[in-house]
């Protein structure tokens, strides 16, 4: 009993430093931020200047989804073997009768472990063809 409560100290401990290192000074004043220059994104990251299509395709496109890759989002996970769709609740009246609500589970993989998303759909019921919808991940489902 006494190692567990010692644990729980030390991890509270731990969780309290972190809190404290991450809080900071924020500028919210745009006025206050440094001047910059942001790169053109049609010159390549050896200086060569991007003139067609084909440049774009094969260099310099991949050159910007790498920064992404490397500097944002991180590495995209390969494509699951298996992808399951699971319906939680439709409301046909969301946004007063505007648009359906859809809320679905998308299971990326088979077992328990495998990672899920769950996935916020609405669509417009005055559509009588194909149209755009709003489409977001659902973090509290």
């Amino acid at each position: 009993m006494k190692n567990l409560r010692l644990g729980w100290a030390v991890l509270l401990c731990l969780f309290a430093g972190l809190g404290v290192a991450q809080q900071g000074d924020f500028n919210y004043d745009e006025a206050k931020v440094v001047s910059y220059t942001l790169p053109d994104p049609l010159v390549s990251a050896d200086g060569t200047r991007v003139t067609t299509a084909r440049d774009w395709n094969t260099k310099r496109r991949r050159e910007i989804l790498r920064l992404f890759e490397t500097e944002v989002y991180g590495k995209t996970p390969a494509r699951p073997s298996t992808v399951q769709y699971h319906l939680n609740e439709v409301d046909a009246e969301a946004l007063q009768g505007l648009a359906t609500r859809k809320q679905v589970t998308i299971a990326l993989g088979n077992a328990l472990h495998d990672p899920v998303m769950e996935l916020l759909l609405y669509i417009p019921n005055a559509a009588r063809k194909p149209i755009p919808a709003f489409l977001g991940l659902n973090w509290n489902g």
